[in-house]
Parts: C-alpha cells; sequence; structure tokens
C-alpha cells in the first residue's frame, strides 16, 4: 500500500543496483564473480525492504 517504496524497490532491483554490480563485480573481482551480481542484488533488495517495513511499520498508530 506504499507506491512510492514500491517503485523504488522495483526500479533499483531491475535497473539500479543490478546494473551496478554487473560492471563493477568483474572490475573488481574478476569474471568469474558475475556470478554473485543478482544474490546480492536480492539481498541488497530484502535489507531495504526489511528496513522500510520496519519504518513503516512503527509509523501505524496505536
Amino acid at each position: 500500500m506504499k507506491p512510492q517504496a514500491a517503485f523504488v524497490v522495483s526500479i533499483s532491483r531491475g535497473l539500479v543496483i543490478s546494473g551496478i554490480l554487473i560492471l563493477l563485480l568483474p572490475i573488481a573481482a574478476g569474471a568469474s564473480s558475475l556470478w554473485f551480481a543478482m544474490p546480492l542484488t536480492e539481498l541488497m533488495t530484502a535489507v531495504y525492504v526489511v528496513c522500510m517495513l520496519i519504518r513503516y511499520t512503527r509509523q501505524l498508530p496505536e
């Protein structure tokens, strides 16, 4: 029910984070590290989502 947060998660997961990792991981750790781009993207997205869930549940009126 939070369209702005959902949009940020969707765009960052699909384009921003995965794109950056796909470009930078092979440079930083070699070509075989490219396999870790999507798992790392999912992990970073999950951490952001958990933080947002905690933030939004604290704002709920009791």
